[in-house]
């Protein structure tokens, strides 16, 4: 599904679909269509509440057909890092098909951004469960 600078009619629409074609239920509807910020985006207590919500609902999206989560320059933002260690978690004993790619860049031969050395906790760290995640590019 992309979202990403479209209208908020555009948005509304594509999330309706999705929860039908993905059988979600009304309360992971609703929570999809906050995430869109076309529903109540006040739905939500806080950052683990909305990862939680967003992991459900991609977890149930994966039953229909694989899916690719791709978060672009994690080492900005502590979030993106945070929901893909929590997603990490919660998908470790469920029959998911999920692929989780995680970019970060460095800056001199240092992790850059805000965000620090943070990416090197989900880079190459096993999962539960025995998966890992390992840096695209890193020796074997």
């Amino acid at each position: 599904m992309r979202c990403s600078g479209s209208s908020r009619e555009h948005r509304l629409h594509q999330g309706n679909a999705a929860a039908l074609r993905w059988g979600l239920n009304a309360g992971d509807s609703r929570d999809l269509l906050a995430l869109l910020g076309v529903g109540d985006t006040g739905r939500f207590s806080g950052a683990t509440e909305r990862y939680a919500a967003l992991a459900r609902i991609l977890g149930q999206a994966s039953k229909e057909r694989p899916l690719i989560l791709r978060l672009e320059d994690v080492h900005w933002g502590s979030e993106a890092l945070a929901f893909a260690l929590q997603a990490q978690r919660r998908w470790a004993d469920q029959p998911v098909a999920i692929l989780l790619l995680l970019t970060a860049r460095e800056c001199g031969g240092q992790p850059g951004g805000p965000a620090g050395a943070a990416p090197a906790a989900v880079a190459g760290r096993p999962a539960p469960g025995g998966r890992s995640l390992a840096r695209a590019g890193a020796a074997a």
